[in-house]
Formats: structure tokens, sequence, C-alpha cells
């Protein structure tokens, strides 16, 4: 068994394979979530999941997204250890948003769902952990090791989901608990896989880790904040002004078109690593080169998939949530067209983030999370729905731009002509 997997895990398959499982695992969740808990609910639940969401994005900033261009300029003797105290370094900060989301629970003012701000810290945490292993493998081309711990851990969640609503003991507080410890169980069948052997701690060696992802990721930090209030202000905002069951429709929408995270994800998971690489290697004609090709690739991918969702949106949503729900149509066409502009911008971000130069990218959620900031109520209050794909329509729009500014900016002038070659 061991031999076969050795044999067979660098196969890219094997990380489309599991991208299919994340995002097929996503979307059944939230079909079993409509039929088991309601609308209402599920609305709830959605703005819970947004406190997960943030500190995904933090953990994202601060850890994954600076390992993932990092690590592969490492040597190979000395990832391990960089790894290790990476991890280290996230139950520290783990334990810290715990503590702060137990606080948060007990002190705030009460409003619907606050109470349950220990738990989401808690789902959160183990959320990010195993984000980060599942990356650790992609990086070492170890993808057996990803598809095991997701597997595990979607087949449980769902089994436990089904179980407790049969005993009819089926609430927020029990599927959060649920969520948690299903995430936890998918980190510890594949924790002693991504470290072999004990480290040793090493303090300097952790403060030189905490200097070098701080300096790659100052302005990926808040970005994130911004991407966060960018993304889903609007969502927020709509619980406010059209109600929990609008957002349950809302993201009932998303699910649908959010199959094509499998492609997101898997881009996400490969592009940043190779693109440092070829950079590393070649310079910018290869690293543009690269960027390009993939993006025709994964592109063609994209359109089919949304295009055949848009397609037979009607039949799906009824087929997937029940009868009624095929009025909910403009919820899934909305996506649709939403995620064309979020597509394209992913190759320019991919190529400032391989320059290291993430302050365009911070720039860009500034205009744009000020943009939602200002505009959310407005198009939400006046035109409803087709006010709130609008106005995320229009901030990645404000993104886009941003990007291309300054990737056609900052090109240098002995490297134009490779750039004009490479075709993008």
């Amino acid at each position: 068994m061991k031999n076969y997997i050795s044999k067979y895990q660098e196969s890219k398959m094997l990380v489309l394979l599991d991208q299919a499982i994340v995002s097929g695992g996503n979307f059944a969740l939230g079909l079993i979530l409509v039929r088991t808990m309601g609308l209402d609910n599920y609305g709830l639940f959605t703005v819970l999941w947004m406190g997960v969401l943030f500190i995904l994005n933090l953990h994202q900033a601060f850890i994954t997204k600076p390992m993932m261009t990092l690590a592969v300029k490492l040597p190979e003797v000395n990832r391990p250890d960089y790894f290790f105290h990476l991890f280290l370094l996230q139950l520290f900060l783990g334990m810290l948003i715990i503590e702060l989301g137990a606080m948060v629970s007990v002190i705030a003012p009460s409003f619907e769902g606050i109470q349950y701000a220990g738990l989401v810290s808690i789902v959160a945490v183990v959320y990010c952990l195993q984000d980060f292993i599942r990356k650790i493998f992609f990086i070492q081309k170890r993808n057996f090791y990803p598809v095991l711990s997701d597997g595990i851990l979607y087949g449980v969640l769902f089994l436990s989901i089904v179980i407790f609503y049969y005993n009819n003991t089926l609430t927020i507080e029990t599927l959060l608990g649920l969520v948690a410890g299903a995430y936890s169980l998918g980190i510890l069948v594949v924790l002693i896989f991504a470290f072999p052997k004990l480290n040793t701690l090493d303090i300097q060696k952790s403060k030189n880790i905490f200097i070098s992802h701080f300096h790659f990721s100052q302005w990926l930090l808040g970005t994130s904040i911004l991407q966060w209030f960018t993304g889903n202000f609007f969502l927020v905002a709509a619980a406010g002004v059209l109600g929990t069951a609008v957002v349950g429709a809302i993201r009932i929408g998303q699910n649908i078109i959010g199959l094509s995270h499998v492609l997101f994800l898997a881009m996400e998971n490969i592009v940043p690593a190779e693109a440092a690489r070829h950079h590393f290697q070649n310079g910018n004609s290869a690293l543009f080169t690269y960027i390009k090709k993939i993006t025709l690739k994964l592109g063609a991918a994209f359109i089919g998939i949304i295009g055949t969702m848009t397609l037979f949106a009607p039949w799906l949503l009824e087929l997937f949530y029940g009868t009624g729900f095929a009025t909910h149509t403009e919820m899934v066409w909305g996506y649709a067209l939403l995620y064309v502009f979020v597509f394209f911008g992913f190759p320019l971000r991919y190529i400032l983030r391989t320059w290291e130069d993430t302050k365009p990218i911070f720039f860009s959620y500034i205009l744009s999370a000020g943009f939602c900031f200002f505009a959310a109520h407005f198009f939400l209050e006046n035109f409803g729905v087709v006010g709130y794909f609008s106005g995320l329509i229009l901030s990645q729009i404000i993104i886009n731009f941003v990007y291309v500014f300054y990737v056609f900016k900052k090109i240098p002038k002995t490297e134009s002509l490779k750039f004009e070659e490479s075709g993008l």
C-alpha cells in the first residue's frame, strides 16, 4: 500500500480529486442544511460562517500564501523545520483566537448569533490548521494525503449530521460542534505524515520565520480584512435589509455556481508555487508564459462549468433543494456573471504575489471595500437582489482594474519585449 501511494501521490489528478471532494462536500453540506434546517437557519449559519472566513483570510495572508511562495525557494532539507515551526506558530495564534472568541460570546452585547462566537472561533482554528496541512502536502507533491484527510472529514461530518437530524438534536450549536470535530479528525489522520519526525523547537528559527512572513504579508493582512468586507459586507448587510431567508436563497445560488471552486482551489494550490518556480529559474518571460498557458487552460474549463450550471439552473435547484426552489434561478445567474470577473483576477494576483509586491492587492481592496461600505445599503434598499449582485460585480471590476494597472506599470523596460512575446 505504501509503495502504491508513493508511486501515484504526485499525480495532479489527485489535486483535482481533492478539490472535487472539497467543492462537492461544501455543496452537499449546503444542500443537507437547507433541507434539514430551512432557509432561515441556513441563512443564520451562513452569517456565522462569515466569522470563520474572516479568520481564514487572515490565516491565508500570514501563513499559507507566504508559505506557497517562500517554501519552494528553500532547499528541500530545510523545509521540514520550516513547516514544523510554522505549525507551532499557528497553534499559539489559534489559542489566542479561541480565547478571544470565548470572551466575545460572554461580554459582547446581545444580538442574534453572538452566543456562538466561542464555537465559531474553535471551528475557524481547526479549519485553518487542516487547510495548512493540506497545503504542505501539495507543496511536497504528496497529493494522496489531502484526499485522505478531506475524504474522511466530509464522510464523518455528513454521517454525523444525518444521525443528529434523525434524533431531533441538530441545532446551530450542535452543527458547529460537528464541523469542529470533523475537521479535527481530518487533521489527526494525516498529522504524522506531515511531520514524520520530532523536530526541535528553535526560538531563533521561529523568530526568523515570523519576520519573513510578516514582511511578505504586511500588505496581505490588511488586504484580507478589506477582502472580507468587500466580499461579505454586502451579504451581512443583506441579512439586515432583506432578511436571513433571502441570504439563505442567495447562498444556495452560490452553492450551484460554487462547483467551479474546484478550479479556484486547484489554482490556489498549484499556480502560486509553480509561478514562483518559473520566475525564480527563468525570470519574467517564463512567468508570463506560464500564467498565460494556465489561464487559457483553466479558463476554458471554468466557462464550461458555469455555462452548464447556468443553463440547467432551474432543473438543478429543484433536483437538489426541492420543489419551488426554481424561483431562485436569478441567484445562480448573478453568481455566474460575478465569477467571470473573479476568475480573471486570479492570474493577475499571482503575478504580483510572485514578485512579492502585495501592496497593489491591498490598495485594490481599499477602493473596493470603501465602495462596498458606502454603496451596500443604497444598492440593497433600492434594487434588492439585483443591487446585491450589481454591487459585487462593480467591486470586482475595481479590483481587476488596479491589478492590470500595476502589472503593466511594474514590468521592467528590459523585460517588455519578452512580455509581449509571451502573448499576455
